[in-house]
């Protein structure tokens, strides 16, 4: 049996899992498209929905580079200064934070939302993000608090 030394099989474990994620992304028409799209002079509002679009991608399969898009949503929005689309974008950063294991800033970002979707009485989107809370709460194992945020949920698609 050969014994390679930890440092080479590290090496060669993140060597093999960046041309898996490269080849699994290479292959996505969607994605090709939308990197060939933030690279054109166009218009804020089609570069931010290809940035958010491009963080919903990656967001199960590479989270730092789901974060890096949501953040250049963010920065383009900010010429854009649209309350409902930084709402989206801040779900994506509840959504992100939730997979890495990051819960309770998951449900700092999904309050964010809730709060906005309150104010703009957007019922199916309350429905949405209590849903969102009660899924990251229950991860969390702050099951009361779960179960009340899905109950809030089903009271909303129940108007």
């Amino acid at each position: 049996m050969i014994q390679l030394p930890i440092r080479r099989i590290s090496i060669l474990v993140i060597a093999c899992s960046t041309i898996l994620l490269n080849s699994l992304m290479a292959q996505n028409p969607v994605v090709d498209s939308l990197q060939e799209v933030i690279k054109l002079e166009i218009a804020d509002s089609l570069k931010f929905i290809a940035y958010k679009d491009l963080a919903w991608h990656y967001r199960r399969i590479h989270l730092d580079s789901a974060m890096m898009y949501n953040d250049l949503a963010l920065e383009n929005l900010q010429s854009m200064g649209s309350e409902p689309a930084l709402a989206d974008i801040n779900y994506q950063y509840g959504l992100i934070n939730r997979y890495k294991g990051e819960f309770d800033l998951s449900a700092e970002y999904y309050q964010k939302v809730l709060d906005f979707r309150i104010q703009s009485g957007d019922s199916i989107g309350i429905a949405k993000v209590n849903y969102a809370l009660a899924v990251v709460k229950s991860q969390a194992k702050e099951f009361d608090s779960g179960v009340e945020y899905g109950l809030k949920s089903l009271e909303y698609l129940n108007y």
